[in-house]
């Protein structure tokens, strides 16, 4: 269970008085703590209320920018939730780009409604998608995305057929039908998969801690939102860990294993689909680096998919890294030898952040995930030069000058604001 904050709650901020000038606003109360996984207060952190659900399906989230500035955010607990889930957010325009990139499986479907759109449980069981693809968004947002998205409009489209009203008191939804992405995707998941066990109950128990922490909002309003003040543009959601010496800052990212990494048009269909595992998908090569010291980690981990070439040469591993590669638990080991008691790990996309937690790469450690703040991202042309040649070394470049463009527009906004 989720216990409350040790820490009192923010001051209430005091009335305006007649000294201040037109236009201007009173200044906010102190910054408060955050959960750098939810992102939400710490007060009203949920991460301990969301179950895991060991689902099948691969689920693709297609979240508009916008969303994710919305304080509570569906889509986040999915992904949190989720066994098999992968949380993209992006303008329409890159979201386009980068779903040309992405890999779909042949029977890959969208959950969209629509007049002649088929309901979901109208397929046979052997014709059911093995991968979702959801929009997050208002209704207005998730139109842009299917409009701005061509590759969307070439795959089949499911709607579904709510048993019960949505439950989602927050934000006001058009009809009785409408549900919340978390909603939606529990019931896509409960008509796709009917018959994989224990997952019915699973989705109850994310339903129930969805109950909980709505309930658990309005109980407290207003706690989440700040007072208008003139701040540095995009420094009001930067994190307590990045807003000091970052001196217990390690920025990570790892690469994982898959299974047949090569396009779906060269990939050889099996006449049987295979079951899914149930086991989280691995770390196969980490990259890390303490960001004040510049002390470096690398490491590559035994799967059995680093003796595929066109996977191999997808990351950049040679055959000398893979020939350094340790076991799963050697990794922890020295991973967890090199992080300190008071450090917080810094990854860009919650990808990463649910390889660390699935895998209990540091349970004891905070992780922060950049995309969870409201910010500009640009920082990636101010990049250093990698590590080495390979892709999780450029990628944790760009995430280190991304944590630095964060750190130095708290450190701007804090001069200002003294």
């Amino acid at each position: 269970m989720n216990t409350p904050s040790d820490q009192p709650p923010p001051p209430s901020v005091p009335a305006a008085d007649s000294n201040n000038q037109p236009g201007e606003t009173q200044a906010a109360p102190d910054f408060q703590p955050r959960c750098l996984r939810c992102f939400r207060p710490q007060k009203l952190c949920y991460c301990s209320l969301i179950p895991s659900v060991a689902n099948r399906t691969d689920v693709l989230i297609l979240q508009h920018r916008r969303e994710r500035e919305h304080p509570f955010n569906t889509a986040r607990m999915v992904d949190m939730a989720l066994d098999r889930c992968r949380l993209i957010v992006e303008n329409n325009d890159v979201l386009a780009r980068r779903m040309n990139e992405v890999t779909l499986a042949d029977d890959a479907a969208v959950l969209y409604p629509g007049d002649d759109v088929p309901l979901l449980t109208d397929l046979p069981v052997d014709q059911r998608p093995s991968q979702l693809i959801v929009l997050d968004g208002t209704w207005h947002h998730t139109k842009t995305l299917m409009r701005d998205i061509p590759r969307l409009a070439t795959l089949p489209r499911f709607k579904l057929a709510p048993p019960e009203p949505g439950r989602y008191r927050i934000r006001r939804e058009p009809d009785d039908q409408a549900l919340s992405t978390l909603e939606a995707v529990i019931a896509a998941l409960a008509d796709n998969e009917p018959e994989t066990p224990g997952l019915a109950l699973q989705l109850a128990e994310l339903m129930q801690a969805f109950d909980r922490i709505i309930d658990q909002q309005i109980a407290n309003p207003k706690s989440n939102w700040r007072v208008n003040s003139k701040r540095v543009p995009d420094a009001n959601n930067v994190p307590k860990a990045l807003r000091g010496t970052l001196e217990n800052i390690v920025v990570a990212y790892g690469e994982q294993e898959q299974g047949d990494y090569r396009p779906a048009s060269v990939r050889p269909k099996p006449r049987v689909r295979p079951p899914k595992s149930k086991v989280p998908p691995r770390p196969v090569y980490w990259v890390a680096q303490r960001l004040v010291t510049g002390e470096r980690f690398e490491m590559v981990i035994q799967a059995d998919c680093l003796g595929d070439e066109y996977f191999r040469d997808q990351i950049g591993l040679d055959d000398a890294k893979v020939g350094t590669a340790v076991s799963l638990d050697e990794f922890r080991e020295s991973w967890q030898g090199f992080l300190r008691k008071h450090d917080t790990v810094v990854v860009r996309h919650p990808g990463t952040e649910k390889l660390i937690t699935r895998n209990e790469v540091s349970p004891r450690h905070p992780c922060l995930v950049l995309k969870s703040i409201k910010a500009d991202e640009s920082a990636d042309a101010n990049a250093a030069a990698p590590m080495n040649d390979t892709r999780a070394a450029q990628r944790l470049a760009n995430t280190i000058a991304l944590t630095q463009h964060f750190s130095s527009l708290a450190s701007m906004d804090a001069d200002q604001q003294k």
